[in-house]
């Protein structure tokens, strides 16, 4: 499983002694580490969201493991120095995304729930709230068609927003995850993309998510 470190440990004391390797890079469907990844990301920055109620578990598998492999679903993740700082999930098939979501995995989604609902029986009341949310989007997409653009969730660790680590090092890695999704819509003649149904919570620019 990865691990995180401390947040003090992971900005660089010095920015003036350089950065070192950062890289934004597209997370491959069986790649499981980077999917432990993310998924805790999601659970450590995103936990608003009604999906995230369910547990980490039904997050990695359900939200991004199962439409990445499906081929309905992205998902970039930004490093500084070899740590996670951030990532978004992008979808040029929003309509297909949502409908599916549940639909073509609905066997793995009822284990997973299972075995999250054993771990905390507090997730049973959850339940009901995720399905509305699941039924809403569908409902709110009836009339539209893919293809259509959507950042489906963003966002990144604090200690990379800070004044002090911008102008230290020049990044906004907010921005470039936007900016990475945004190119790969442009490419596939996508010119605008929507987060019409993500809530964002402390900062919009760094923090939204759908699911």
């Amino acid at each position: 499983m990865a691990v995180f470190k401390p947040a003090e440990e992971m900005v660089p004391k010095s920015y003036s002694e350089g950065m070192g390797v950062n890289r934004l890079r597209e997370v491959e469907p069986r790649n499981q580490r980077d999917l432990e990844t993310i998924s805790q990301l999601h659970m450590e920055l995103l936990n608003f969201g009604p999906m995230a109620r369910l547990g980490e578990a039904f997050i990695r598998e359900l939200c991004y493991a199962a439409p990445l492999r499906d081929g309905v679903l992205r998902v970039a993740l930004y490093e500084v120095e070899g740590r996670p700082a951030g990532f978004v999930a992008y979808t040029p098939r929003s309509i297909t995304f949502h409908r599916t979501l549940l639909r073509n995995h609905w066997t793995s989604a009822v284990r997973v729930l299972m075995v999250s609902m054993l771990r905390d029986p507090r997730r049973l009341l959850r339940l009901p709230r995720a399905v509305r949310v699941v039924f809403s989007r569908r409902a709110e997409q009836d009339q539209s068609k893919d293809p259509l653009a959507e950042i489906v969730s963003l966002c990144v660790r604090p200690e990379y927003l800070t004044p002090e680590f911008v102008r230290g090092t020049g990044l906004r890695i907010g921005d470039e995850l936007v900016s990475h999704a945004a190119s790969h819509f442009a490419r596939a003649g996508l010119r605008t993309a929507t987060r019409s149904g993500c809530r964002t919570k402390a900062g919009a620019a760094s923090r939204a998510g759908c699911i």
